[in-house]
């Protein structure tokens, strides 16, 4: 797995609180790999809005990597504007449009 994170070109985690407002352990464990060893723009937390509960990252995460929605519809509508917005230096697409 973190063989597969190194040569990864974007790191997205899903960091939306489970029980108690914690990351599962694997999800901690690889968002910290990713942050020691991927530039800034390398890496997205995802995370879901909950009432009244919001994962505690064990590691602190600038916003400028998080990406928060608080609906399904919410997250289809932008998801693809960021990842081409984190993917834009690396010149993928060359003008196209991601939808």
């Amino acid at each position: 797995m973190i063989s597969q994170l190194r040569r990864s070109l974007l790191f997205i985690a899903d960091g939306t609180a489970v029980e108690n407002g914690q990351l599962p352990t694997m999800i901690a464990l690889e968002l910290g790999y990713a942050l020691a060893s991927k530039r800034p723009n390398q890496i997205l937390v995802i995370e879901q809005e909950q009432p009244g509960q919001r994962a505690l990252l064990p590691i602190e995460v600038p916003s400028r990597q998080r990406f928060v929605y608080d609906t399904p519809q919410t997250l289809d509508a932008n998801l693809a504007t960021v990842l081409h917005r984190l993917l834009e230096p690396f010149a993928l697409f060359r003008g196209q449009s991601l939808r």
